[in-house]
């Protein structure tokens, strides 16, 4: 019994005097609301700073708590000594920020908080112990500071001198700030430092420098937030290699203002999105400017540019493979000049992939990628308002359609190499123009036409790798384009047709066509299905057809397939008999010059019962039109209607007509164009027609024209060849063309209409329509 009560006296000593069985318990204080913490006075043992003060600041094991003041601040040197003693900044909820002027000291341990601040103006830096994730330490001096090694929450240098950080690199989970003066990540000799850092911002006249002083050693820093510089430089000076940046996390906004001999590089996993311009400079030699994307990283340009300096003479940005670059910009990526999204010197991969995702209408840009020029891993459209080619491009991976249309043309065509593949297509998303197909895959081309939305054609796998198809969806009819010769067909499409050539290889495949509520031109477009097929035009006539291959959907959607096609060109969805309408509608149209200078348009439609108006549309050039006339059509009948309009007052020369047929639903399509001259003797023949691998322009030199009011051509002239839109694909200067013929080679276009014109001192002396077939 005894033993046990001398046992329960102890425990209750401990209790009340606070001394433990291995020494003394710490005793904490806390700050007053006012004083200066250097005084014994301004501190008690209550949490409102009253209670008992401390004796000194040389005791043991005491712990003072700076609390109850937003911004406390000490007036003399103070000294926090003892043994297992030290300074708490914070009480880890209300804000706190004690200052250490650059007049007095403070020697010791300071914590600090959760949502506290300390701030140093003096060059004595207090030993730093714990400091909170969401801690700040700020460094403000007027003189030269060395930032200790340690592990930081938030860092800022501020001062008007330089910041020194010391030797050993350090973590900074938080912020670095660098708002004033200069910053050196290294301490001038041949040690390099690593920094792990959150966030980085610089806004300072001065500088942060990666490696200063001429020794070899230069600093890397590690950054899993965000880069954002609008004042200052950051750079490396000296004579060492450049400091590196490594983008490490996976969402970082980056913007800079400028930066000297700095390397960048986005590391696999990390997605980069620039929120202003980013510039980086270097020059000859080994200091350079050097931007890298990673395989798996990821630069986001938005609207934004990387950029360089004037002197900037070995500035490099690298698009490694599987990295992947994404712009917003009008003009899309560039290798060099002023527009684009990359403005330095650049070296693209074909095995990286490329995004555009803009909201104004984008250009691709004018890029080289290696070591396959011209071809990139996945490509992305995901731009609302359209992408156009501006240069050809293959796709070894995925063409995504996500969003807007993208647009092409023979001269700047999107191909899909062997082993490549689509996805996406809608009608707000597919290619406006022809693409390419090259290898042993079933592919359904994500073909469409603006203002009309997406209608595919499909074919099945050829045999070989290299088999190579062109497709193209035109909104046309395929009725003008000849008569159905074909037996057992009774016509095909008033609407609609597709360019589909076997541009390499020999096999034969299924051609699948399909159908959807884009294919109408108004009205019923498919009502039965055992009576639909595929029809193939041989360059004069729709000489066959078939539907072996099956029917599959609705009348609303669906597709017909004909197995076993081994001859390519237009093909058209047709019908067997009169009961599917594909609208027939304009059969003929013709025009010529009448007596008193008028010039008389007839037309025939057959099957006109959706039929609204026409309008008659006039061009002195054959690329801009406007409508001179319209007419209402003749009730709705299904029977050969005739119509006829007569245009009063042509325009001199030569002028070009077509018809607007204009549906009950408001769908339209366009006749053929037709070409009436009043001048019978230009000396200028253009041939063959139809022409299948070239066209011939012979032009008569002046005087020498062969007929009446002939007058030959003299003087440079300019010749053209545009498709049915207006789009220019060849042309050619010829500066003394008498007695010339000149050859535009053809054998690349599909088969179709086109325009030629031969032009001299900027007006039109001739214009043909020529018929390319296959």
């Amino acid at each position: 019994m005894k033993n046990l009560s001398n046992f329960l006296r102890l425990a209750v000593l401990v209790i009340v005097t606070g001394i433990t069985i291995n020494g003394h318990a710490q005793t904490n204080y806390y700050s007053k609301s006012t004083g200066n913490l250097n005084l014994t006075a301004s501190w008690g043992t209550n949490t409102n700073g009253t209670g008992t003060a401390p004796a000194n600041f040389t005791a043991t094991n005491q712990v003072f708590n700076i609390v109850n003041n937003a911004t406390p601040t000490i007036a003399a040197n103070w000294t926090v000594s003892g043994t297992g003693s030290y300074i708490v900044v914070g009480n880890g909820t209300n804000a706190c920020n004690f200052q250490i002027p650059s007049n007095n000291t403070c020697t010791g341990t300071i914590n600090v908080s959760a949502n506290a601040t300390l701030t140093i103006a003096n060059t004595t830096i207090p030993a730093l112990g714990t400091l909170n994730a969401s801690s700040t330490v700020v460094f403000d001096g007027t003189n030269n500071q060395t930032i200790p090694a340690v592990t930081y929450g938030n860092l800022t240098y501020s001062g008007s001198a330089t910041g020194i950080m010391a030797a050993g690199g350090c973590t900074i989970s938080g912020l670095l700030s660098v708002t004033n003066g200069y910053l050196v990540l290294d301490n001038s000799n041949n040690n390099s430092y690593t920094y792990n850092v959150g966030s980085f911002t610089v806004n300072t006249p001065g500088y942060v420098d990666f490696g200063s002083g001429n020794g070899t050693g230069t600093s890397t820093m590690n950054l899993s937030g965000n880069l954002i510089q609008t004042n200052g430089y950051i750079y490396t000076s000296g004579n060492t290699p450049n400091g590196i940046i490594n983008f490490s996390g996976t969402n970082q906004n980056a913007q800079q203002s400028a930066s000297y001999y700095m390397t960048y590089v986005i590391l696999s996993g990390s997605i980069v999105t620039l929120t202003g311009n980013f510039t980086s400079n270097g020059q000859d030699g080994i200091y350079a400017g050097v931007f890298t994307v990673n395989s798996g990283g990821t630069l986001n340009c938005g609207t934004y540019d990387l950029l360089t300096q004037t002197d900037a003479n070995a500035t490099a940005f690298t698009l490694s493979g599987g990295g992947t670059l994404m712009t917003g910009n009008t003009a899309g990526i560039a290798s060099s000049g002023t527009t684009g999204s990359i403005q330095i010197a650049s070296t693209f991969s074909s095995a990286a992939n490329y995004t555009y995702n803009g909201t104004a209408a984008q250009g691709t840009g004018i890029f080289t990628t290696t070591p396959t020029a011209n071809t990139v891993n996945n490509l992305t459209i995901n731009n609302a308002s359209g992408v156009t080619l501006s240069q050809p491009e293959a796709v070894a991976g995925a063409l995504t359609l996500t969003d807007g249309l993208l647009n092409t043309s023979l001269l700047t065509m999107v191909t899909v190499n062997n082993g490549g593949t689509t996805s996406g297509a809608s009608n707000s998303s597919f290619v406006n123009g022809p693409i390419t197909k090259i290898g042993n895959q079933a592919f359904t081309f994500p073909v469409g036409a603006s203002g009309t939305g997406y209608v595919p054609i499909g074919i099945s796998a050829p045999s070989t790798t290299t088999d190579a198809f062109l497709a193209q969806y035109n909104r046309s009819s395929a009725i003008l384009l000849g008569l159905v010769t074909a037996i057992g067909l009774d016509h095909v499409s008033g609407c609609d047709y597709w360019t589909l050539n076997h541009t390499a290889g020999s096999s034969s495949v299924n051609v699948t066509g399909y159908w959807n509520a884009n294919s109408p031109c108004g009205g019923t477009y498919v009502n039965n299905l055992a009576t639909i097929a595929v029809a193939h035009f041989n360059g004069t006539n729709w000489n066959a057809w078939g539907n072996n291959g099956g029917v599959t959907g609705s009348t609303a959607s669906g597709s017909v397939t004909w197995n076993s096609v081994s001859t390519f060109s237009p093909f058209a969805l047709s019908s067997t008999t009169i009961s599917d309408p594909l609208p027939l509608t304009l059969v003929d149209f013709n025009a010529q010059w009448q007596t008193g200078g008028t010039v008389g348009l007839t037309w025939e439609v057959q099957d006109g019962l959706n039929t609204n108006h026409f309008d008659i549309q006039r061009s002195a050039d054959g690329v801009n039109w406007e409508t001179i006339g319209t007419l209402d059509a003749s009730g709705s009948s299904a029977l050969a209607t005739n119509y006829s309009y007569t245009d009063a007052a042509p325009l001199p020369a030569r002028d070009y007509y077509r018809l607007q047929l204009v549906d009950n639903a408001g769908y339209n399509t366009f006749s053929a164009v037709k070409v009436v001259s009043q001048s019978t003797g230009t000396g200028i023949a253009i041939f063959p027609n139809p022409a299948t691998d070239r066209i011939n322009i012979s032009l008569a030199a002046s005087g020498q024209a062969g007929s009446a009011g002939a007058s030959g051509v003299s003087g440079p002239v300019s010749i053209r060849l545009m498709n049915v839109t207006g789009q220019i694909l060849l042309q050619e200067s010829v500066a003394q063309p008498a007695g010339q013929t000149i050859t535009l080679p053809v054998a690349g276009y599909p088969a179709g209409s086109y325009l030629v014109q031969v032009l001299a001192a900027g007006e039109v002396k001739q214009s043909s329509i020529v018929l390319i077939i296959k």
